[in-house]
């Protein structure tokens, strides 16, 4: 039987990634009708004052030393500054669903980054699970039709931005169990959020400057509603409370879900064209979580008695 640790820690990483998944979906919305930083901005500071408020709640805010401090700040620097920048950026060339499947590299990219800066290993099943998922994904990627649309210049460049969001989620994972791992998930969730929109900031104030808020539908307020609620908010205390109890090759391969969550949406949300391969891929990326999640097989032999 899954230890109850494990099945909660699975459960928040699972849900942390549906959410950051449909954030793809609504961001391609979002960057069609506000700058990219100050639609950060905003969405920021939406999350702060929830987030503060669950801390008043909680009581268990915790300031961290100055090493964890650190690993806080390249947390929000890479993983939440960067990576939405670069998703942002890259899905006004890209649709949502192309978007999404370059995101497949994410497990594969933790795995390695763990292996190379954390001196963490996978077992061999929990290699096959990384395989068969990134495999999952990569081959709606390859064959499903359409992506032979992504061949001009400025889809290449949506192409690019997209693989430097990937790199920038990867060490977003990284750098929490590098020096911030201890600290409570609530705490982590402030601080990053805290930081990014500090560097959010100076941008976001000058495009504000320059901005017709009152030509702005109410519908697309409500989605950075939900962006600074859902995805600011709850991913990110459910992403920082999971990733605490298990490694973080194990972790990675949830990154899996967040493709998949966005091809869906995408589909349902968008209207984009949802082929069998997509479903396939489905299927295999949901076997390789199967893999790393399943407990260990023990098998029992039993040893011939030497007694005559």
């Amino acid at each position: 039987m899954m230890d109850a640790k494990f099945s909660r820690a699975y459960l928040e990483l699972t849900a942390a990634m549906v959410i950051v998944g449909s954030s793809v979906v609504v961001g391609k919305q979002v960057s069609s009708t506000f700058p990219t930083f100050l639609a950060l901005l905003i969405r920021f500071m939406i999350g702060l004052p929830l987030l503060v408020v669950l801390i008043r709640r909680q009581g268990n805010f915790q300031w961290p030393g100055r090493s964890a401090m650190g690993a806080i700040f390249l947390q929000a620097l890479t993983g939440v500054f960067l990576f939405n920048v670069l998703m942002l950026f890259g899905l006004r060339y890209i649709t949502a669903m192309q978007s999404g499947l370059i995101y497949s590299t994410g497990p594969a990219v933790i795995a390695i980054l763990g292996m190379g800066l954390l001196r963490e290993r996978l077992s061999g099943r929990e290699w096959l699970g990384v395989v068969i998922s990134v495999a999952g994904i990569m081959l709606v990627s390859l064959l499903a039709p359409g992506n032979d649309k992504n061949q001009s210049s400025g889809a290449w460049l949506g192409i690019l931005l997209a693989i430097g969001a990937v790199i920038c989620e990867a060490l977003f994972t990284i750098f929490r169990k590098m020096g911030a791992d201890h600290v409570p998930p609530i705490s982590n969730a402030l601080l990053v959020t805290l930081f990014a929109w500090a560097l959010c900031l100076p941008i976001g104030l000058y495009q504000a400057t320059q901005f017709d808020f009152a030509a702005v539908a109410l519908s697309n307020y409500g989605i950075l509603a939900y962006y600074g609620i859902f995805v600011t908010v709850i991913a990110y205390y459910l992403w920082f409370s999971g990733i605490s109890k298990v490694p973080t090759g194990v972790a990675g391969v949830f990154t899996g879900i967040m493709p998949i969550s966005t091809v869906v949406l995408s589909a349902l949300l968008l209207h984009e064209p949802f082929t069998r391969y997509h479903l396939l891929g489905l299927v295999l990326v949901l076997v390789g979580i199967g893999c790393i999640t399943a407990p260990p097989i023990r098998i029992f032999i039993r040893r011939p008695s030497l007694e005559l």
